[in-house]
């Protein structure tokens, strides 16, 4: 019986061996495939387009960095797709949209390097399994095993030590270009990313952004242009120079350049007109005339800003990137000179602001006509020059800022200034969102109310200010008061009506009386007596009335207690 039972034994032996090695080599080979499955989805993943964002970002340099901020809105930020080079970096605001950069050869270069990655994991489980098992060569596999471990562990760190390397070089920069200005170092990392990557591990992403240059030598100026990614440069009095701006003509990123306090030759400009993705652009304090405008007209630019140049208004014209502007400052004419500013079916211009950092006024008239506007919603006008305004089809113009961030400086001087917008013609049609319009009435020709039907407040002044002896006001009569008068008389509303500083001492005011929308109203310094303040009777409506210089006798008081019975303030002398 034992021995024909050992036969069969050895043969039973021999059919499970190939059986054995059919399903070890299935398991491996799903390992294999499980594996380089994986690595298939990460190169997927990883060269898919992501949206970027900046996170903590921060100043570095001379200036006081805690006073300085700096926002970044969506459409300024890129969706970049490639690793472990990017192939494509887009812009959303873009017009058109296409990329900024694409290479074929990159996508080509990543899917090649993810092909050699699958073909590599797959021949080392394959030959993991198979041929180092089949030897039995313990030696081997162990070296085997941990060189694999090693790999695991120096290709992240290699990976990181890239990125530390960059952010070390460029902490490196921002300290040498610190010492002529500042720079704003941010970390960009995908969206999807920023609350799954550890705080502490993003820091390897920082890279210098901004940066402002202050008086910098030609090799400072230089190495900001040569930074990586650099996203925008001021240079102010720093003699810039057209082979320093090349090397940013190869920058996807760049986008906004200030060059101020210098003269700009043609070579400079032709270097700036290279640069096609540039959407901010200041040259104040240059220059800057409009020869050289013309060869800047195909740059998409968004926010520009030309004060203190040799361009005169006129000569603007409508330039190619008059479909992208978004704000644009000029300057308005020296003293003893007019000119004439006309902008007109600009679609996207949101602010526009035109002015002269200086006390010297300008009565000279600057003509200026806005027109077919959808996106304006805030005007500039410098107080110190007389204006003729016209206002056609701007839906969402809401308020006229008269450029009060720059009134510190001329007030510094005590000058006298105008309390408001001066304008010697006004004109407005369609323009629904302007709730709330002033200006100085002193030399006022012509105003046109008709066709604001929304106004809800109205100052119609004639005064100006100054910081020792604050409100100037003239009693030389103005000619044109009575058919102002004449006009808020023929209208409803605004609700509330500012005359102050207005000499009205021989003017009419009964035909406010036909204006029932009138609720507060405001005559202090109009030289007026008690007996205009009678002409109002009827005006039962009114719940504010200021007369302040009007003197009023105790009967007068009552009467008007007893004719305006809805007053809730009433300021009188």
């Amino acid at each position: 019986m034992n021995e024909a039972s050992a036969p069969a034994e050895k043969e039973t032996t021999t059919q499970e061996k190939p059986e054995q090695e059919t399903t070890g080599k299935s398991r491996i080979h799903f390992v294999a495939v499980l594996l380089t499955t994986v690595i298939i989805s990460l190169g997927v993943i990883a060269n898919l387009p992501f949206k970027y964002v900046e996170v903590s970002g921060t100043w570095r340099g001379v200036a006081q960095t805690e006073e300085m901020s700096r926002t970044v809105s969506d459409d300024q930020m890129p969706t970049m797709a490639g690793w472990p080079l990017q192939y494509s970096i887009q812009y959303t605001g873009d017009q058109p949209r296409e990329p900024r950069y694409w290479s074929p050869l990159r996508l080509a270069i990543n899917t090649l390097f993810f092909l050699v990655v699958i073909v590599a994991i797959y021949g080392y489980v394959w030959y993991r399994g198979i041929y180092v098992a089949k030897t039995q060569n313990q030696r081997r596999a162990q070296l085997l095993d941990v060189g694999t471990a090693m790999a695991i562990i120096l290709v992240p760190t290699l990976i990181l030590g890239t990125e530390y390397y960059g952010a070390w070089k460029h902490q490196k920069t921002a300290n040498l270009l610190g010492r002529s200005g500042n720079c704003f170092l941010a970390i960009w990392i995908p969206e999807v990313l920023v609350t799954r990557v550890p705080t502490g591990l993003q820091q390897v992403l920082r890279r210098i952004r901004s940066i402002d240059l202050i008086s910098a030598d030609a090799k400072t100026t230089a190495l900001a242009c040569q930074t990586p990614g650099v996203v925008a440069i001021t240079c102010m009095t720093c003699e810039v120079t057209a082979d320093q701006l090349s090397p940013l003509s190869d920058n996807p990123h760049f986008r906004g350049l200030q060059i101020s306090r210098q003269d700009l030759d043609a070579s400079l400009i032709d270097a700036i007109a290279e640069l096609n993705n540039l959407t901010q652009l200041d040259l104040s304090s240059t220059n800057f005339d409009s020869t050289q405008l013309g060869k800047l007209d195909h740059l998409p630019l968004k926010n520009i800003n030309l004060t203190n140049t040799k361009l005169q208004l006129s000569q603007l014209g409508k330039p190619s990137w008059s479909k992208t502007a978004e704000t644009l400052s000029l300057s308005r004419p020296k003293q003893g000179f007019s000119d004439a500013l006309e902008i007109e079916a600009w679609p996207e211009l949101r602010n526009l602001r035109v002015y002269r950092q200086t006390r010297i006024s300008n009565p000279s008239v600057l003509k200026v006509r806005l027109a077919d506007l959808p996106a304006l919603s805030m005007v500039s006008l410098d107080r110190n020059q007389q204006h003729d305004l016209e206002l056609e089809n701007l839906p969402l113009l809401s308020s006229f800022d008269e450029g009060l961030g720059y009134l510190q400086t001329i007030l510094a001087s005590d000058a006298k200034i105008p309390g408001n917008m001066w304008l010697a013609r006004f004109k407005a049609t369609n323009t629904p969102s302007l709730k709330n319009f002033g200006c100085y009435a002193r030399d006022l020709e012509q105003l046109s109310l008709e066709a604001m039907t929304t106004l809800r407040s109205l100052d119609l002044g004639s005064y100006q200010v100054s910081v020792t002896n604050g409100i100037h006001t003239e009693d030389t009569p103005l000619k044109n008061s009575d058919a102002w008068i004449a006009q808020l008389g023929e209208r409803t509303g605004p609700s509330t009506l500012n005359l102050m500083g207005l000499p009205l001492a021989e003017t009419d005011l009964s035909p406010l009386n036909n204006n029932s929308g009138i609720r507060h109203l405001n005559l202090i310094e109009t030289g007026i007596t008690f007996k205009q303040v009678q002409q109002l009777a009827g005006m039962k409506q009114l719940e504010s009335l200021i007369i302040r210089d009007c003197e009023v006798e105790q009967e007068s008081l009552a009467w008007i207690l007893n004719e305006f019975p809805n007053l809730d303030e009433l300021v009188i002398n």
